[in-house]
């Protein structure tokens, strides 16, 4: 997406840079703000779930859609902010363009048939998808309980699977059909071209790699999760007020330790049975946890895409560096994580419920 965004940009004579810096913080800081069930809902659930059952107490609705309806509303939200952000915060800062706009190619006839029967065979196969999905006994549904969106339903376990399918096959019949694709030695050296491209960001993955590893042998973000845990637990405060500072624990703890799934393990089992206890549906913490899981990504050099990031970056500005990069996409963290506390405030003082089956409060 960040290349397509500075490519945007520049066709229309303003800055690549905002552009891809745009790009990149709509994807990585709102990671949980979808319009579909992802395979980090997947993933996330398979350490709610135990620690729910942990509890002792009967609760329904505890599936990887259960954040479902916030994280939707969240599209909208962010989409504006992030709006902002970039025509009044960065473009002001970054000024205009000093690159001459990329050219563009004409879209021949044939190009246009290619598009055309791409967009064709996009629709059949979300169609056959949605076979599998809506009837009720449908073969993409759990096989006991048919639902679709069950922890263990081949939906859930097949979405990356689709996903990938989703993008792969219209591209697959656009390059055929616009003449790219004339046999499968093409598909090969489309794929090798792309991966050219990658040879500076694979070189700096390597070194970033020894980093991260040699700082998870040191159990450093583990302990400080452990810590923080404990003491917001005995604090004593507001639930209004632990929902903020979980949150912004989890803001830094994920820049001490980046995997999603390994900060869950450790603060799912504490947090999920104490506000069940207060009467509270997992959704909530878990909700609480992908805001703050979410909205530093924009900015850590621990996420791997950052690095990516950077190396597009120096296409258009050979002097930029990781500090400045980290300091330009800092006002799209910080309006994120503003703006989407304030509505899980709203969503917690209002009552709504998370998502489909997913009451904010336990029965």
């Amino acid at each position: 997406m960040p290349p397509i965004g500075a490519m945007i940009f520049s066709a229309l004579g303003r800055n690549p840079l905002v552009g891809m810096m745009c790009a990149y913080a709509s994807v990585a800081g709102a990671f949980s703000a979808n319009l579909i069930v992802t395979s980090l809902d997947v993933l996330l659930i398979g350490f709610t779930e135990p620690a729910a059952q942990s509890a002792g107490i009967p609760v329904t609705g505890v599936h990887a859609a259960m954040n479902y309806y916030f994280q939707a509303f969240s599209v909208i939200t962010l989409t504006v902010v992030s709006k902002w952000v970039t025509l009044k915060v960065l473009e002001s800062r970054l000024g205009p363009s000093k690159h001459a706009a990329e050219a563009m190619e004409e879209v021949t006839p044939q190009r246009k048939k290619a598009l055309k029967n791409a967009g064709i065979a996009l629709l059949i196969y979300l169609v056959i998808v949605a076979l599998g999905i809506i009837p009720p006994h449908g073969i993409l549904r759990e096989p006991e309980t048919f639902s679709p969106i069950a922890s263990n339903a081949p939906l859930m376990k097949g979405l990356v699977v689709l996903i990938a399918l989703m993008f792969f096959i219209p591209g697959l019949v656009y390059g055929k059909f616009a003449g790219i694709f004339k046999s499968g030695k093409d598909i090969v050296a489309a794929f090798n071209e792309t991966m050219t491209n990658m040879g500076s960001y694979v070189a700096m993955s390597f070194f970033m790699a020894q980093f991260i590893n040699f700082f998870g042998w040191s159990n450093l973000g583990i302990l400080f999760a452990i810590k923080g845990a404990n003491a917001l637990q005995t604090s004593g405060f507001p639930i209004p007020v632990i929902l903020v500072l979980f949150t912004l624990l989890c803001v830094v703890l994920d820049i001490l330790l980046g995997s999603a799934s390994a900060k869950w393990a450790i603060m799912a089992p504490i947090f999920i049975p104490m506000f069940m206890f207060l009467g509270f549906h997992p959704s909530l913490i878990t909700m609480a946890y992908r805001i703050g899981d979410s909205v530093i990504n924009i900015v850590t050099p621990l996420l791997a895409y950052f690095g990516m990031l950077l190396v597009s970056a120096r296409k258009y500005d050979n002097s930029i560096g990781m500090g400045t990069l980290m300091a330009n996409m800092l006002p799209y963290s910080l309006s994120f994580l503003a703006v989407w506390l304030i509505q899980l405030l709203v969503w917690y003082f209002l009552k709504l419920p998370m998502g489909p089956g997913a009451p904010l409060m336990l029965p």
